[in-house]
C-alpha cells in the first residue's frame, strides 16, 4: 500500500482534532491561546480570562466589565469593543459551520481511500482525491485565521487605550501565525 494513504487518513483525523476552532462545544465557543486562556462566547458576551485569573466581559453593544465591574470607555473604545464582540461572534458562526464540515471531511477522505482501495483504483488517483479534499477543507478554514488576525489587531488597540484591558490581551502574534501556518502546510 502506498505510504501516503495511511498518512492522509491520519492527517485528516489529526487536522480535524487539532483545529482549535473545530473543538468548540455547544455550551460556548472557546479559542485556546498560547497562554492557555481564551475567548469564550457565553450568552452572547465575549468572556476573556487573564493569566492572573481575572475575567473581562464584552457585550455585543460594546460594554466592558472587568471582574464583574463596569469599566469606563470612550465612545471610540465602545465602537472598538463592539467590533471585537462582532468578530468573536463571526468566529463562532464560522466555527460551527467548520465543525459540521470537518466531520464530513474526515469521513469523506476515509471513504474515498477505502473505496479506491477496494475497487482497485490507481493509488495516485486516490492520493490526489484525498489531497483535493484536504485542500478544500483548509480553504474553508482560512477565513478563521484572518478573523484571529483581525481580533488580535482590535485587541491590541483596546489594550493600548484601556489600561484595565491589558491583562486580557491574550491573543499573541504566534496564535494567528500558527493558524495560518497550519492551514498552509501540506502535512
Amino acid at each position: 500500500m502506498n505510504k501516503l494513504i495511511p498518512t492522509l487518513i491520519a492527517g485528516a483525523i489529526a487536522l480535524f482534532l487539532s483545529c482549535p476552532f473545530v473543538l468548540a462545544h455547544s455550551a460556548g465557543f472557546n479559542v485556546p491561546m498560547n497562554n492557555g486562556h481564551g475567548k469564550i462566547v457565553d450568552d452572547g458576551d465575549s468572556i476573556i480570562h487573564s493569566d492572573a485569573g481575572g475575567k473581562a466581559s464584552i457585550t455585543a453593544d460594546g460594554r466592558l466589565s472587568i471582574n464583574g465591574k463596569p469599566a469606563p470607555v470612550t465612545e471610540s473604545q465602545k465602537t472598538q469593543l463592539t467590533e471585537y464582540a462582532a468578530t468573536v461572534k463571526d468566529i463562532e458562526i464560522k466555527d460551527a459551520q467548520l465543525g459540521k464540515d470537518a466531520a464530513g471531511f474526515a469521513a469523506g477522505i476515509v471513504a474515498d481511500v477505502f473505496s479506491g482501495l477496494f475497487t482497485g483504483e490507481d493509488q495516485d488517483k486516490i492520493d490526489n482525491q484525498a489531497q483535493a479534499r484536504a485542500h478544500t477543507f483548509k480553504q474553508k478554514a482560512l477565513p478563521l485565521c484572518k478573523d484571529v488576525q483581525d481580533l488580535q489587531y482590535i485587541q491590541d488597540g483596546l489594550a493600548a487605550g484601556i489600561a484595565a484591558f491589558k491583562p486580557y490581551a491574550v491573543i499573541e502574534n504566534t496564535d494567528a501565525h500558527d493558524c495560518q501556518h497550519d492551514m498552509d502546510s501540506d502535512h
